[in-house]
Parts: C-alpha cells; sequence; structure tokens
C-alpha cells in the first residue's frame, strides 16, 4: 500500500513538471510584443515557352555596313546607320530621339549626278513651263517660267552648234551681270535622244544675307548644283524647318540674277 502511494505521488510530481510553464515578471519592464511574420514574395520569372530560330524567308537584301550612336545626359540621342542593298545601292537610316522618348526615323538614300540630271530632265521636258527665246531645227534657245531661279536652256543637236552657243551665252551673261574673271555660274548637262541640253543659272553673289547673319537669324544657305536644280541641302536641322516658299524665294532671289540684269540677259539671248 506504501509502494502504490509513493508511485502515485512520483506520477503527480512527473505530471506536474511535465505541464509546469515558468514565467517571469520583473517590475517596470514592458511585456515583448510578438513580430509579424511577412509572407514571402515571389517575383514571376519570364522564361522562354516556344522557339523557332533560323534564317530569315526571304533573305535580307540590305547589308549593315555602319551603325553610330549618340546619347545625352537628358535620354535623347541621335542613331546614323549606313545600309548597301545586293545592288550596290546605298540608304541611310538616322534615328532622333529626344529626351521625352519620341522617336523619330529618316529613311533616305544617296543622291548621286543621275537624280540632279533627272530633276532638271522633268522640267526642262515641259512645254508649259518653257519659253523659247530662239527655236531652229536645229538649236533652241529658252528658259523656265516661274522657276524661283533663273535658268537658261541651250539646246542642239551637233556638239559644235552647242560649244558656239554656250561661249555666245557666257559672253551675254558676262555683259549683263559684270565679274573679274568670268560670269558666275552653276551648269548642269545631258545627252538624250541624239540632243545635247545644258542648263545654266547665272549668279551674281554666292551666298544670301542669311548665311552671313549672326543668331536665329543666321541660316547655312549656300547653293550650289544640287541646291539650283531643285534638291536642297540644308546642313542643320534648325535650318530645315525655317525653310518655306517665301524664305526660299528670297534667298534664291539675292543669289540669282537680278530683274534689270535678267532682262538684258533676255533681249540679248533672242539675237542668238
Amino acid at each position: 500500500m506504501m509502494i502504490k502511494k509513493i508511485g502515485a505521488l512520483l506520477l503527480s510530481v512527473v505530471l506536474c513538471i511535465g505541464m509546469a510553464a515558468p514565467a517571469f515578471a520583473f517590475e517596470g519592464e514592458a511585456t515583448p510584443v510578438e513580430q509579424p511574420v511577412m509572407p514571402e514574395v515571389v517575383e514571376d520569372v519570364v522564361t522562354v515557352t516556344d522557339e523557332t530560330s533560323g534564317a530569315l524567308t526571304p533573305e535580307g537584301n540590305l547589308t549593315l555596313v555602319d551603325d553610330y550612336h549618340t546619347d545625352y545626359s537628358d535620354g535623347s540621342g541621335q542613331q546614323f546607320i549606313t545600309l548597301v542593298s545586293k545592288s550596290g545601292a546605298t540608304f541611310y537610316l538616322v534615328i532622333d530621339r529626344n529626351a521625352k522618348g519620341q522617336q523619330t526615323v529618316h529613311f533616305m538614300n544617296l543622291v548621286d549626278e543621275a537624280d540632279l540630271l533627272a530633276l532638271m530632265e522633268e522640267d526642262a521636258a515641259n512645254e508649259e513651263l518653257r519659253r523659247y527665246l530662239v527655236k531652229k531645227d536645229y538649236y533652241s534657245v529658252s528658259i523656265l517660267k516661274d522657276y524661283l531661279r533663273e535658268v537658261i536652256l541651250l539646246q542642239a543637236s551637233d556638239s559644235h552648234l552647242l560649244s558656239v552657243l554656250f561661249r555666245q551665252t557666257m559672253e551675254i551673261i558676262g555683259r549683263s551681270i559684270p565679274f573679274e574673271e568670268e560670269p558666275m555660274i552653276n551648269l548642269l548637262g545631258w545627252f538624250d535622244n541624239c540632243q545635247w541640253t545644258v542648263c545654266l543659272f547665272p549668279r551674281r553673289t554666292r551666298r544670301p544675307r542669311q548665311f552671313y547673319a549672326e543668331g536665329t537669324e543666321k541660316i547655312l544657305f549656300s547653293p550650289g548644283c544640287v541646291d539650283m536644280a531643285g534638291l536642297i541641302i540644308s546642313p542643320r536641322e534648325e535650318d530645315f524647318r525655317k525653310y518655306s516658299a517665301g524664305l526660299l524665294t528670297d534667298m534664291f532671289s539675292q543669289v540669282t540674277a537680278g530683274p534689270d540684269s535678267w532682262e538684258a540677259i533676255q533681249k540679248e539671248l533672242i539675237r542668238l
């Protein structure tokens, strides 16, 4: 009986030890606050689920030659790309990015002599634009009306005859627009359908007053054969955005023959 009581007492002690939880309290110390457990954030990972690779069909026609770029601290920049086709034609791709992330793409091709002559041939063949001063069986002398710049067209089926007409025309220009050495002109010429054609643009100066201006009034406009033929080249974008029919008319009128000289030239050309 005594053994049973001792066994029961030991069992009670064991149970008390297993169930008891010690608690300590210190005066003036705050009760610890349990920190919340933050859920783990798992980012979505984008992976390739399907891919087909190989050469593009049909095969590309352009080869990359140059790829240059300039980036600025405000986020703007330019990229210049040169491409060449299988036939040897050259193209230029210019990408202009502004600070707002907007992009402007310019796709341009290389301009050569054939392009310039094509511009003039189209206008020279337009009879509505032409005013004949002399029209003979083997040659003619004419001008283009309302063309922004004065131009003389000499046409002949014989090269020797054309040479004579050219020398006589240069003498007339020299008398109407005096120069120290020789008359200033721009010249374009071609041979087509058994006929020679020469376009003469009489000049009185090389550049308009806007070329020498300062500040926002300055425009780098110094026309040569390309510009006189109708393709205006602008080395600065700010100048290009200023161009208008009125501005171009004004600048061309400053560098080509003035009204009095042009009238005097026409009066003498009629006698050829």
